[in-house]
């Protein structure tokens, strides 16, 4: 059996190497995460302005009122209909009929590098 103290110096080494490694990744695989939220038309589509979108965004909508999560368990869901660099994101419902308005959605916008 191991003594307590090689125990010890193993397991700092190990401590060493795994924050190393998360080091790397953070540091290689950079993410930044922008944040807001928006109120829904009463239409088929909604323009969402935000100047942290990007091409390659990830955009995930959360309902934040009942009709919102109505709305997201029906044929009406949304989906993230285009992106314009630098300017906005467009949400669309899935059957394309106008939403009948007054859904609140917050929503987080993630970028690499």
């Amino acid at each position: 059996m191991a003594s307590n103290d090689a125990m010890l110096l193993h397991a700092q080494g190990l401590n060493q190497n795994l924050g190393k490694l998360v080091e790397t990744f953070a540091t290689r695989f950079a993410l930044s995460s922008t944040t807001g939220s928006f109120p829904l038309a009463g239409a088929a589509t909604t323009t969402v302005s935000d100047t942290n979108v990007k091409s390659g965004s990830i955009i995930m909508l959360s309902a934040t009122n009942a009709t919102a999560g109505a709305l997201m368990g029906s044929g009406k869901s949304l989906y993230i209909l285009a992106k314009v660099e630098g300017a906005s994101f467009t949400v669309a419902t899935a059957d394309g009929t106008a939403a009948s308005g007054g859904q609140t959605f917050d929503y987080v916008i993630l970028n690499a590098g």
